[in-house]
């Protein structure tokens, strides 16, 4: 996204400060600020990766959550429930909006 283009915009921005000031590579001190800014470059290739990574995995998320449906007895309105949470143990579904137990373990 826009932030990433940011961080290689500031990246490519160094590189070119270091090109102007003419830092011979082959020095001690031209090896070590080439070598920064690669590591800055991984770094960002890292960031994008990971964001990646986490948009993929959101999408699996959302697509492995099923609801069910159901009609509170008390209040009659439709509550989503988490199909997983009807086989956990011990754990009382509660309607959200007049707080009846609906499923109790």
């Amino acid at each position: 996204g826009k932030k990433m283009k940011y961080l290689y915009d500031e990246i490519s921005y160094i590189r070119g400060l270091v090109d102007g000031l003419e830092i011979n590579k082959d020095t001690k001190e031209g090896k070590v600020i080439n070598k920064i800014i690669d590591v800055l470059e991984s770094f960002a290739d890292a960031i994008v990766e990971l964001q990646e990574d986490i948009q993929k995995n959101s999408m699996k998320i959302e697509e492995g959550l099923s609801f069910i449906e159901m009609e509170c007895p008390n209040c009659n309105n439709l509550i989503e429930i988490d199909e997983e949470a009807l086989y956990e143990e011990n754990l009382d579904i509660v309607c959200p909006n007049c707080e009846e137990v609906l499923i109790s373990e």
